[in-house]
């Protein structure tokens, strides 16, 4: 239906050649479902392209860069996610990963395709975020980690999102985590800006209101 956002990630001759990974772009797409059109998804794909300053040049020397596919740290948080039954992240409907022909852009070059429901409900804004108690278990982090990751609709049902830049965590969140998130306050001072409406706030050992 429309496309969202187009994010190139390019890299040099010099640092493929030490092992850096081939060059790619990342795209997202607003789709619907061709079985059921009322069911809207988001659609992201990794793609292949051509080392800088490899553009121009003729589709046989560009067939030479082509890769495997990068293991894209957004794939497997989400099939761990779904596999899982995690309930507070959108659920992965279906994945592909392919190669491009022989007139895309590095042909046998990669492209993958992620297809996860698009939740209903709006970003978290500063009033609301009081009602999330409950940390993800399946130890991947969202990357940039702000309130607008947070998907609250209009039951108060949450569900995290923007994981294209996530990383792994090896032991569950850490204290710090949820600060990062805006879900403590670590200092005074933040009461001013993050007003608290929970009646069962705790202060801990370090002094955060949790």
């Amino acid at each position: 239906m429309e496309k969202l956002s187009e994010q190139p990630t390019p890299v040099t001759q010099e640092d493929f050649a030490i092992g850096m990974g081939p060059a790619y772009t990342t795209g997202k797409y607003l789709c619907r479902l061709a079985e059921n059109e009322d069911t809207l998804t988001l659609m992201r794909i990794y793609k292949q392209i051509p080392l800088i300053d490899t553009e121009p040049e003729d589709s046989t020397v560009r067939k030479e860069q082509a890769c495997g596919p990068r293991k894209h740290v957004e794939l497997g948080a989400m099939k761990r996610f779904t596999e899982n039954g995690c309930t507070a992240t959108p659920s992965l409907l279906v994945y592909q990963i392919g190669k491009q022909d022989e007139v895309d852009l590095v042909s046998g070059g990669y492209i993958t395709y992620l297809v996860w429901e698009k939740v209903p409900g709006d970003p978290l804004d500063i009033e609301q975020f009081w009602i999330i108690r409950e940390a993800l278990s399946f130890k991947y982090e969202p990357i940039f980690q702000t309130p607008t990751k947070i998907i609250v609709d209009e039951s108060d049902n949450v569900k995290i999102c923007g994981f294209s830049r996530a990383f792994p965590v090896p032991n569950g969140w850490r204290d710090d985590q949820y600060v990062m998130f805006s879900l403590v306050l670590a200092s005074p001072d933040d009461a001013e800006y993050l007003p608290a409406s929970a009646d069962d706030l705790k202060s801990g050992p370090n002094g955060w209101k949790w």
